[in-house]
């Protein structure tokens, strides 16, 4: 099967790669439950990438575990807020709203969503479209997401817009009481 890995780990890497894909399926067909299962059975493996938490958060902020899915959070986030991995505040942000839009505060689920379109890693994009749809915003999520790769190619923009995901991040912290 794709998502058993050799025992002396050569092919870790594909294979944690197809589990976020897979994960990011199963969410958007509505199967938390499956795709926890397989975050749950790769949690182990090494990845470039770092750990399947991200996808692990979704999948409980999906089944309606929330005490989890902010504990899994609210850890992710404070490493996310130091902003030593590029785009790991935008990944963050989609969590929160993704959280937010669970917890009916779908006003503060639109407004993290739209501050960035930039993921981590490929797969959740589409996951941060079908969160947009959801949410009502789906077309305009699609011209931000538009501007923001247009933009990626001048100079400086990058950074700003780094610095700027993190600033969101950190004030969704704060409306949270998660900074300690």
């Amino acid at each position: 099967m794709v998502l058993d890995a050799e025992p002396d780990g050569a092919n870790c890497e594909p294979v944690v790669n197809a589990g976020r894909i897979a994960i990011v399926c199963h969410l958007l067909r509505s199967r938390p439950d499956e795709a926890l299962a397989i975050a749950d059975r790769l949690e182990h493996l090494p990845s470039r990438f770092g750990t399947l938490a991200f996808h692990t958060a979704l999948c409980h902020a999906e089944l309606g575990d929330f005490e989890t899915a902010r504990s899994q959070m609210h850890e992710l986030a404070h490493h996310s807020v130091a902003g030593r991995v590029r785009l790991e505040a935008g990944t963050m942000l989609l969590l929160l709203a993704t959280l937010a839009r669970a917890e009916d505060d779908i006003d503060v689920a639109r407004e993290l969503l739209m501050v960035s379109t930039l993921r981590r890693t490929t797969e959740v994009y589409q996951y941060s479209q079908h969160v947009a749809e959801q949410l009502g915003i789906g077309g305009e999520y699609r011209r931000l997401a538009e501007t923001q790769r247009r933009q990626m190619r001048h100079p400086g923009w990058a950074e700003r817009h780094h610095l700027d995901g993190i600033a969101a991040l950190r004030n969704e912290m704060v409306r949270r009481n998660w900074l300690d």
